[in-house]
């Protein structure tokens, strides 16, 4: 049986608080009672707990982190960020997905980090002011994809990226483009109401029609992807090019434009959203995120409030730049 805390101090004839401060290098140990108990451990063996020693330290080494899932791309990719960046820094993840409105509300109300994390990153899981910070509790958060007051904040250009989709299908000729985005509206999540109105507005700049029915929701996954196509390829005149809210739906979409019999893109123009690996080997267009900066930086932030809260008197709220990535699944409107 491996040594506890309580053998070293018999053995060198103290408390068990006077070993936890001795081998933490605590002051208010005399040298010679530092030098009995590491005297003592060394003969017994014995190994601290790394979690009793953080948790006595007053820190766990964890960071909390918040995601809708890991079903999308772009999230799964976030988690595996955060997690190098804190392991860099010495610190384990304790992730918790939320992928529904009840889920949301079952955190809140349950606190699976109280006394469990140091900080915690919040990404594109839509919480308003009141619930992040009950969510942190005093302690420091940074949270992705999220327009918030008092926290630090980091983007992308959402609504540049799409207006940037919206300007190359205009450019290729195509007047009769659709829109699908996410089905989840909320106040203080940035993608679904920017990339909707960088949609909306350069449309409008460029005096092109964007009637009710060509904008639709749907859910960000290849199904929600499919559904929507299949419902806008059932009007008497479907579109000719159409820019979905991620990738996945954008290979959800086009398989099911390939079954209909449709040439892709001499028939349907497709862009997706994310620019994740499988878009290259496929062919897809697709407004690039920088999905690496977004999770670092927020990781970074939180692991810099820890170690020196004064490190920024302000909130920081950053905007990343989005990028077009044009490949074959785009091409002119055919006349």
């Amino acid at each position: 049986m491996p040594a506890t805390i309580d053998d070293v101090a018999s053995l060198a004839g103290v408390s068990a608080a006077t070993v936890s401060r001795a081998l933490r290098g605590l002051p208010n140990v005399a040298a010679a009672t530092r030098e009995k108990v590491r005297r003592a451990a060394d003969l017994l063996d014995y190994v601290a707990d790394p979690a009793a020693s953080a948790l006595a330290a007053g820190r766990t080494s964890t960071l909390g982190l918040v995601v809708p899932g890991v079903g999308r791309w772009s999230h799964a990719r976030m988690l595996e960020l955060i997690q190098d960046v804190a392991l860099e820094a010495g610190y384990d993840v304790l992730p918790v997905t939320v992928s529904t409105p009840g889920v949301r509300d079952s955190v809140l109300a349950r606190h699976p980090f109280r006394r469990r994390v140091d900080g915690l990153v919040v990404a594109e899981v839509p919480f308003d002011e009141f619930q992040v910070s009950r969510l942190a509790e005093g302690r420091p958060l940074a949270a992705i994809g999220l327009e918030l007051d008092g926290v630090d904040t980091i983007c992308a250009d959402e609504f540049a990226g799409i207006a940037a989709a919206t300007e190359h299908l205009l450019a290729l000729g195509h007047r009769d483009i659709a829109y699908v985005g996410s089905a989840s509206q909320h106040d203080h999540l940035v993608a679904p109401s920017a990339r909707r109105a960088g949609f909306v507005a350069t449309l409008e700049s460029a005096g092109v029609a964007h009637p009710d029915h060509r904008l639709v929701e749907s859910q960000l996954s290849a199904t929600g992807g499919a559904a929507a196509m299949s419902l806008l390829l059932d009007e008497p005149e479907p579109p000719t090019a159409i820019i979905v809210a991620s990738d996945e739906m954008a290979l959800g979409a086009m398989e099911v434009a390939r079954l209909r019999g449709l040439s892709l893109p001499l028939d349907l123009s497709v862009i997706g959203v994310d620019d994740q690996p499988v878009a290259q080997f496929v062919g897809l267009t697709s407004v690039r995120r920088d999905v690496p900066r977004l999770a670092q930086t927020a990781c970074r932030w939180v692991l810099e409030r820890l170690a020196d809260p004064a490190v920024a008197p302000e909130p920081r709220h950053v905007v990343v730049r989005t990028d077009l990535v044009k490949r074959g699944s785009t091409a002119a409107v055919r006349t």
